[in-house]
């Protein structure tokens, strides 16, 4: 089992969406979130003003 305790988020990182059905039927983008792929930490947001700065920069540096 992997545990989060020391894990600096910063060696696997990922953006995943979620998608929702419109009522007309089309799929649209409902949200996402990045997604720690060492320790399976993850953080929804709409905007990325929500998540932490740290994690931005992280995201921003990796082009996501």
């Amino acid at each position: 089992m992997k545990s989060n305790a020391t894990c600096q988020h910063t060696e696997v990182l990922s953006i995943a969406q979620h998608l929702r059905r419109t009522a007309s039927g089309h799929m649209e983008i409902d949200g996402k979130e990045a997604v720690c792929g060492k320790c399976g930490d993850r953080w929804e947001f709409r905007d990325r003003r929500q998540l932490p700065e740290w994690l931005r920069q992280e995201l921003t540096n990796r082009g996501l």
